[in-house]
């Protein structure tokens, strides 16, 4: 018995790892008291892993999408979007503004295309219509204010509101200008006496529309966006000054001025409202290019940038010119002025 003890002494002090074992086996197992302590721990786990599981398997709704991209700014000024984000057509689009700005510029197409081909035949008849749909647009203008939900947090030109405000009175000035000398021997002698009052509302609008981009431009500070479209209200504003010739001549001279100009240039009855009527369309194209903008449709400005010069060219600069060379025997670019 002796021997034995020795020998297992021996052994435990070569291997440590036995005293650990025969110190755990000699030693009387303690189970722990707090048994309902082990039964919550065991029911915690169970649930945390039931909400993991919840939380990773639940489908995301189509709310979720929508708070998420009713998050990102409309505004014009995005020159990016990101390609993994798909929102649908903005239907602020497909309003009564847009629509009648697209019915006079649709027909403005054609009479600019009339104008740079020759083709003449039944051209007053477009001229009235022209001059319905520019009307039109002053009504859808008004309309367009008389709701409200415009921009105003940017200062002058370059909020949405004052723009449409400076465009509408320019925009009823190009059609009372253009009603007076396309049809002025359909009107009574009694209403000549107001001719001062339209020339002087003609001549307000006018300086309005040339001066307010100037003015917001050098005062300001504006975003890359802001200034391009300034600088095609600049343009505009600078037609709407040649404009003023004609309002000042009339004003000054009465209607008996245009009876005399009209007798002995025939078609300058008709190239004056023309003129008129294609500033209009220049502004219009600049107006509807930029509620585009606002809507998502085109966001760059770059974009709407090149789009103003080319409707400009091609609904004013271009047919003008092609009218000028077409009738060059029976109009006057500025004797009549002084006739």
């Amino acid at each position: 018995l002796t021997f034995h003890a020795q020998t297992s002494a021996a052994s435990l002090k070569q291997h440590p790892w036995k005293v650990a074992t025969h110190r755990f086996r000699s030693e009387p197992f303690h189970r722990p008291a707090s048994g309902p302590l082990l039964v919550g721990v065991a029911t915690g786990l169970c649930m945390a892993g039931r909400r993991k599981s919840t939380c990773m398997w639940r489908p995301r709704t189509g709310g979720q999408f929508r708070r998420r991209r009713r998050a990102i700014p409309s505004d014009a000024d995005i020159d990016f979007m990101p390609a993994d984000v798909v929102t649908p057509a903005n239907l602020a689009v497909f309003t009564f503004r847009n629509f009648a700005a697209g019915a006079f510029l649709g027909h403005g197409c054609v009479l600019s295309a009339m104008n740079v081909f020759g083709v003449f035949e039944g051209y007053g008849d477009h001229l009235q219509t022209s001059l319905v749909l520019a009307s039109l647009n002053v009504f859808a203008s008004l309309w367009q204010l008389a709701r409200g939900g415009l921009d105003t947090s940017r200062p002058g030109m370059a909020g949405e509101r004052r723009i449409v405000e400076v465009s509408v009175l320019w925009l009823l000035a190009i059609v009372w200008l253009c009603t007076r000398l396309r049809f002025g021997h359909l009107f009574p002698a009694e209403v000549a006496p107001l001719d001062l009052a339209g020339c002087c509302f003609c001549i307000t609008s006018f300086m309005m529309m040339c001066l307010g981009p100037w003015i917001t431009a050098l005062w300001e500070e504006l975003s890359e966006a802001e200034q391009k479209q300034l600088d095609g209200l600049k343009i505009c504003g600078a037609l709407g000054m040649l404009y003023c010739f004609d309002a000042v001549t009339l004003a000054a001279k009465g209607a008996a001025w245009w009876e005399r100009v009209c007798g002995i240039w025939p078609q300058q009855a008709v190239l004056e409202p023309t003129t008129l009527l294609f500033g209009a369309l220049a502004l219009e194209a600049c107006l509807f290019i930029h509620r585009l903008g606002g809507a998502g449709v085109m966001p760059d400005p770059q974009t709407r940038e090149r789009w103003g010069i080319a409707s400009s060219v091609g609904l004013t600069v271009l047919p003008t010119c092609a009218q000028i060379f077409w009738n060059a025997d029976a109009i006057s670019l500025s004797e009549f002025y002084l006739l």
